[in-house]
């Protein structure tokens, strides 16, 4: 690949690291068994991919229907929230973009097509700087109690966040309609910024948000495994 690409190319490329990003989360939080994670490489980092395909096509599914909203300005944010079974929230890693797009008079299609003003690796050097964070995430935050859930929200630029729903399959089907609010409704205690990623027309800004406790005791043992809808 060249150093300069089209802005269409550089959205792609944050894209295909979002996914990437939710991937290394629900490993290094060891949401899952290390077992269903397969060791790869990425930008020169050591990664984890999920390869268990109901857990994949959920992220595959998310991820294709956040693409257009987030490159063009209609999504503020996505989310990763971990939950105990009772549905007290322990942290919440956040993928904030803000696009060019919604600023400027300009068609989107013409600004996607224009060539972008920096170079890939550069851009690159960000992601593996991001990916570096993620994984030092055991050593930034406080354990998890065993066999949380998680699931996937989106933030809009107007109205409440919305999470996933019920059914991986719907995203796809219904293109996010039958999402419900989500409200984010938990106190937390601790932000730690992970990484920024100035990319031209687009700006990534990731960070966690983490509660005041994680929870021990009868709680801790009472919740139970996570994403029932996935890996039942």
């Amino acid at each position: 690949m060249g150093d300069a690409l089209l802005r269409r190319d550089l959205a792609q490329v944050l894209i295909d690291f979002l996914k990437i990003w939710i991937h290394q989360i629900l490993y290094q939080r060891a949401i899952y068994p290390p077992e269903i994670f397969e060791p790869r490489k990425k930008y020169n980092v050591p990664i984890h991919i999920a390869v268990f395909p109901d857990l994949v096509n959920y992220i595959d599914d998310f991820v294709k229907a956040v693409h257009h909203p987030l490159i063009h300005g209609d999504y503020r944010s996505v989310a990763l929230t971990i939950q105990t079974q009772e549905q007290r929230t322990l942290e919440r890693f956040v993928f904030e973009m803000d696009s060019l797009i919604p600023t400027t008079q300009v068609p989107p299609k013409t600004v996607l097509e224009s060539g972008s003003t920096v170079k890939i690796a550069d851009v690159e050097q960000y992601l593996r700087a991001a990916l570096l964070r993620i994984c030092a995430s055991p050593s930034l935050l406080a354990p998890v109690t065993s066999n949380c859930n998680f699931f996937l929200s989106i933030e809009t630029r107007q109205g409440p966040p919305a999470d996933q729903g019920t059914d991986a399959r719907a995203l796809s089907q219904s293109q996010m309609g039958d999402w419900i609010p989500s409200p984010d409704q938990a106190t937390y205690a601790k932000l730690i910024p992970l990484q920024t990623i100035p990319a031209d027309a687009f700006k990534v800004n990731t960070y966690v948000m983490e509660t005041m406790k994680k929870g021990k005791g009868k709680q801790a043992a009472a919740a139970s495994t996570s994403h029932d809808r996935v890996i039942a």
